[in-house]
């Protein structure tokens, strides 16, 4: 009974794996968030508003309804450039709009960075990330001045949350440092590592000039993924590596790795300098709470089945688990270099 219990642990943790595999996007860096432009032009009768809605090449296909417009509000037209480059939202509303009013966009994507035009305010931006579909806009963070720090902080909170939860092979790489990891307390010296090698990354993309191709980047993520399956796999056959012997180290160079692919995200944004502190603070503490959370969950998964085997003296889930990981990480290894060729 124990080894069908076993046997049905390692099933369901390497079909959860492939699946995610499978069906997760080989390119996983994308963070999703679109930039937009609102426009504030006088009339006789109140005021006219031009929302203009800058797109990418990914969502292209993607539905964008108008807004759900303030009350005294009217859309007047819905425009779609030939191009398709960008969508164009006219509206005018009986008075100006004010800090007080919102407006809800319906949107696929994960958030908006707005830069607002008035007329007899200076110009202002704020970053407003999804809610259950949903992006809220409040004018409050626009009106006279940008959002509050707490504001900006928080949001790119989120979004950094929501950036490390959909990299998939970030999530992956994690896993495997799990999978070779013998305690506790040597997997949080190892995160750590791992931590301090991407933020460093971080911060040097983001404020600095240093730029990496991202095909190369992202074949070179997938292949660390690799990397550590197979490191796993020897440490299983009793042949310990140099992610095993020197776990610190390695983590610490992978992290340099990862953080080109975290610095991406903000990087397409465009943000200007004087936004890029408090963008780096609240998206960097975003990144690591969601790491945390994951391995959180991970290890709480499997403390929950102690009857099925410590986690950390599991043979056949650890051997399992790398065996998967790397036959995922391999195929998008295969794909990401294709572009390479």
């Amino acid at each position: 009974m124990t080894l069908f219990r076993r046997g049905s642990a390692f099933l369901w943790l390497n079909l959860t794996l492939v699946l995610v595999g499978m069906f997760s996007p080989a390119q996983a860096h994308d963070l999703g968030v679109l930039k937009a432009d609102l426009v504030e032009s006088d009339t006789a009768t109140g005021s006219a508003y031009a929302l203009t809605v800058w797109l990418t090449a990914k969502p292209l296909e993607r539905v964008f309804q108008p807004p759900d417009l303030p009350r005294r509000c009217t859309l007047r037209e819905a425009e779609v450039h030939q191009n398709d480059s960008r969508r164009d939202f006219i509206f005018d509303c009986e008075s100006r709009l004010t800090n007080l009013d919102t407006f809800i966009l319906h949107w696929p994507i994960d958030g908006l960075l707005l830069k607002a035009s008035w007329q007899n305010a200076p110009d202002s931006k704020a970053v407003f990330a999804t809610d259950n579909g949903e992006i809220t806009i409040n004018l409050s963070a626009l009106g006279a001045g940008s959002a509050t720090t707490a504001a900006q902080v928080g949001t790119y909170f989120e979004l950094g949350i929501r950036h490390i939860l959909g990299g998939i092979d970030h999530l992956f790489f994690v896993t495997g440092l799990l999978l070779l990891m013998s305690s506790r307390r040597r997997l949080l010296a190892t995160i750590t590592a791992f931590t301090v090698g991407h933020s460093v990354t971080l911060l040097m993309t983001t404020l600095g000039d240093v730029q990496v191709p991202v095909d190369a980047l992202e074949a070179c993520i997938a292949l660390s993924v690799v990397v550590m399956a197979y490191e796993a796999v020897r440490l299983q056959d009793g042949n310990p590596g140099l992610c095993v012997r020197y776990p610190w180290a390695m983590a610490g160079a992978f992290g340099l790795l990862h953080g080109f692919g975290f610095a991406g995200a903000l990087i397409e944004l465009e943000l200007e300098v004087s936004d890029l502190p408090l963008a780096l603070l609240g998206f960097n503490l975003g990144v690591e709470a969601g790491q945390i959370s994951f391995i959180a969950l991970v290890l709480l998964a499997y403390g929950s089945t102690r009857r099925l085997g410590p986690f950390f003296e599991s043979f056949r889930s650890r051997r399992g688990a790398a065996y998967t990981l790397g036959i995922v990480a391999t195929c998008w290894t295969m794909q990401r270099a294709l572009p390479l060729i």
